[in-house]
C-alpha cells in the first residue's frame, strides 16, 4: 500500500510538472504571437504617421532644386545680366523655399575671354576683381593661365559661404570631377553631404550643379557637347533646415536621413535630437541591424543621388491588450523568484565574505598597531637627525667664522715678509702663500656652504645689467686665464636680468674659477641671450669635460671633477652653485664631453 502511494505520489509530480511546463510554454508562446501582434500594429501606424511627411520632405526637396532650373531659363533668354538683376530673380524664389544658402551663376569663360570678364566684374563691382582660387593651404590666389574657367559671377547668399565672386570653382579635383560628370550627363548633379564646421560635425550641406547650354545649338546631336556649354547654376543647401522645416519632429517619431550613394563612414546626412538616437549610433546603412524597434524607410530622389530616410518609433507598448496579463503574471512571477533565489546566494556569499573579513580586520589592527610604534619611532629619530644636522650648521658656520681672522691675520704677517730673488728661501716663501691662498680658498667655501645650509642668506631680487657684470668678470679671471695661455671672451645678448646681484657674481665667479682649474688651453666663453621670457648665461670651456658617468655626482659636496689636477680645494664650489641657484628658483643644467670641454647654462625667468 505504502508503495502504491509512493508510486501515485510520483506520478502526480510528474503530472503536475508537466501541466505547469506546458502552461509555461503555451503562456510564452501566446505571449509572443501578442508580441508579434502588437509589433505589426505599430508598424503600420508608423506608416500611415511617416508617409504624409515624407511625401512633401520630397516635394520640399524637389522645388528647391528646381531653383536652379528657373535660373537656367533666365540666363537663356536674357542677355546683359548683372548683380542687382540677378538678386531680384532669385530673391523671391529663395525667399520660400527652405533650406537654400547660396545660389550661384557660374558661366564657361576661356581664356581669350579672361581679360574682358574681368573687366566687366571690375565695372561693376566698383573694384579690383580677378578670377581666383583656392590653393592647398586655404589661401585664395590668382588662378593660373587655364584653356577655361569656370568663376562665379553672380551670387545670392545671406551667409558667409564658399561661394564667392571671382571664384575658380574648378580649382578643385572634386569639384572638376562633378562638374565633369555634370557637364557629360547634361542632368542635375548633385554632391555627397559636407560638414559646415568642426563645433557641428552632424550639420552638413551639399552642392548642386544645373550645366546650361545654348538653346540655338540644340540638336540631338550636340545638344551636351562640351563647346555648347554656356555655364552652370550653382546651389548650396543646409540639409538640417531643409528637413526641419518639413518633417514635424514629435516625441515618438524621429528621422535619420542616409545618403547610400557614399562612402560607409560618410552616409549620415541628418538625424532628430533624441535620446534614443543619441543612445543609438545610426551612421550607415550597415546600422540598421542594430535597431530592435519598429522603423519605416522612405528613398527619396535628390538629383542624381538617393537618400533614405528612416522613420523611427520609440514607443514599444502602442498597443494595450488584456491578453498581455498572463505574460506579465508569468514574468513578474518569474522575476521574483530569480531574485528571491539570487539574494539567497549572494546573502550566503556576503556571509562568508564578512566571516573572512573579521579575521582580515584582526590582522590589519595588529599590522597597523605596530607600524604604528615603528613610525614613531622613525618620527623620533628623523627629529633628532633634523636636530643635530642643524647644530652641526650652526657649529660649521661659528668654526668658519672664528678661523677666519686668525687666518687673516697669517696673510698680513706672510705679505710683510719680503726676500729677495737670490734668496734661498724665496721658493719655500711662494709655496707657503699659495698653501695659505688654497687653505682661506677652502675655509671660504666652508663658510658660504654653511651659511646655505644654515638659511641665513637671504635673496634681494633686483634688475641688473649683465653688461657691467660680464666687464668686471672678465677683468678679474683675465689675468689667472693668461697665466695658463686661455682667452676669455663675453658676449651679452640679453643684457638685463632680475635676480640677487650678489648671488649671481658668486656663482659665475665659483663656474670661471672651475673653469680656468680644468681648462689647459683654448678659451672660456661667457655670454647670454634672450630665449621666450627666460634669459640663458652660458659658461662654455675647451678643457677635459666630464665623463658621463660623473655628471650625476659632480654636483655633491666634496666631490671634485678631476683628482690629477695640482689644484688644491674641498670640492664645493659647484655644490654651493647648486644651492644659490635653488635659492634664488633659477635652473642650472651642464652638458659635457671628455676632452671636449664643459657648458653650464644659468636660466633666469623674467617673470619671477
Amino acid at each position: 500500500m505504502t508503495q502504491i502511494k509512493s508510486i501515485l505520489a510520483s506520478k502526480y509530480a510528474v503530472a503536475a510538472a508537466a501541466v505547469l511546463l506546458l502552461g509555461l510554454v503555451l503562456s510564452v508562446l501566446g505571449s509572443k504571437f501578442l508580441f508579434d501582434y502588437t509589433k505589426q500594429q505599430q508598424q503600420l501606424l508608423i506608416e500611415r504617421n511617416s508617409e504624409s511627411q515624407s511625401e512633401q520632405l520630397q516635394i520640399s526637396i524637389t522645388s528647391a532644386l528646381n531653383v536652379l532650373s528657373s535660373i537656367s531659363a533666365f540666363f537663356r533668354v536674357e542677355e546683359n545680366i548683372n548683380q542687382d538683376r540677378f538678386f531680384k530673380f532669385v530673391k523671391s524664389d529663395a525667399a520660400v523655399k527652405t533650406g537654400i544658402l547660396a545660389l550661384a551663376w557660374v558661366p564657361r569663360i576661356t581664356h581669350e575671354q579672361r581679360k574682358k570678364f574681368e573687366t566687366d566684374l571690375n565695372k561693376e563691382l566698383r573694384g579690383y576683381r580677378s578670377i581666383t582660387e583656392m590653393n592647398g593651404h586655404g589661401l585664395i590666389v590668382p588662378a593660373p593661365v587655364r584653356e577655361e574657367y569656370f568663376p562665379v559671377q553672380h551670387v545670392f547668399t545671406d551667409f558667409d559661404t564658399e561661394l564667392f565672386t571671382g571664384l575658380n570653382i574648378t580649382s578643385q579635383f572634386n569639384t572638376r570631377n562633378n562638374l565633369n560628370a555634370a557637364i557629360k550627363s547634361g542632368q542635375l548633379l548633385t554632391t555627397h553631404g559636407k560638414r559646415v564646421s568642426l563645433n557641428d560635425p552632424e550639420r552638413k550641406t551639399f552642392q548642386a550643379y544645373f550645366p546650361v547650354y545654348n538653346t540655338d545649338k540644340d540638336t540631338e546631336e550636340n545638344k551636351f557637347d562640351h563647346d555648347n556649354l554656356i555655364g552652370f547654376a550653382v546651389g548650396l543647401f543646409d540639409i538640417q533646415t531643409l528637413v526641419q522645416n518639413t518633417f514635424k519632429n514629435s516625441a515618438s517619431l524621429n528621422l535619420v536621413v542616409l545618403d547610400i550613394d557614399s562612402n560607409l563612414s560618410d552616409q549620415l546626412l541628418y538625424k532628430s535630437s533624441s535620446p534614443f538616437l543619441e543612445k543609438n549610433k545610426i551612421k550607415n546603412i550597415s546600422d540598421l541591424s542594430k535597431v530592435d524597434i519598429p522603423y519605416w524607410t522612405r528613398y527619396f530622389d535628390v538629383g542624381n543621388r538617393k537618400w533614405l530616410g528612416i522613420f523611427i518609433s520609440e514607443e514599444i507598448n502602442v498597443l494595450h491588450d488584456k491578453s498581455w496579463l498572463p505574460y506579465l503574471g508569468l514574468f513578474m512571477g518569474l522575476l521574483i523568484t530569480s531574485l528571491l533565489a539570487v539574494y539567497l546566494f549572494i546573502a550566503l556569499i556576503r556571509g562568508k565574505q564578512i566571516h573572512s573579513l573579521k579575521f582580515q580586520l584582526d590582522d590589519s589592527e595588529l599590522m597597523l598597531s605596530s607600524q604604528g610604534e615603528a613610525l614613531n619611532k622613525q618620527t623620533k629619530l628623523s627629529e633628532k637627525l633634523k636636530t643635530e644636522s642643524h647644530e652641526k650648521t650652526r657649529f660649521l658656520h661659528a668654526l668658519g667664522h672664528d678661523l677666519r681672522q686668525p687666518l687673516s691675520t697669517l696673510g698680513l704677517y706672510l705679505a710683510q715678509l719680503n726676500f729677495s730673488e737670490e734668496d734661498k728661501n724665496k721658493s719655500i716663501l711662494d709655496k707657503t702663500k699659495l698653501t695659505f691662498k688654497s687653505l682661506t680658498n677652502m675655509f671660504e667655501s666652508m663658510l658660504e656652504m654653511t651659511r646655505l645650509e644654515a638659511g641665513t642668506i637671504h635673496p634681494e631680487k633686483m634688475d641688473i645689467d649683465l653688461n657691467i657684470l660680464f666687464q668686471s668678470l672678465q677683468e678679474e679671471f683675465e689675468l689667472p686665464a693668461a697665466q695658463k695661455g686661455l682667452e676669455i671672451r663675453i658676449r651679452c645678448n640679453a643684457p638685463f636680468v632680475h635676480t640677487d646681484p650678489v648671488l649671481l657674481e658668486g656663482i659665475l665667479r665659483n663656474l670661471l674659477t672651475n673653469a680656468i682649474k680644468f681648462t689647459q688651453k683654448g678659451k672660456l666663453l661667457l655670454a647670454s641671450r634672450k630665449m621666450n621670457d627666460k634669459t640663458i648665461i652660458y659658461i662654455m670651456d675647451t678643457g677635459q669635460g666630464i665623463d658621463e658617468n660623473q655628471l650625476n655626482e659632480i654636483f655633491n659636496p666634496y666631490t671634485r671633477g678631476d683628482a690629477s689636477t695640482d689644484e688644491v680645494g674641498l670640492g664645493l664650489g659647484l655644490s654651493i652653485v647648486v644651492h644659490a641657484m635653488n635659492l634664488l628658483g633659477h635652473e642650472l643644467t651642464l652638458s659635457s664631453k671628455l676632452n671636449h670641454g664643459s657648458c653650464f647654462r644659468l636660466m633666469i625667468d623674467n617673470n619671477i
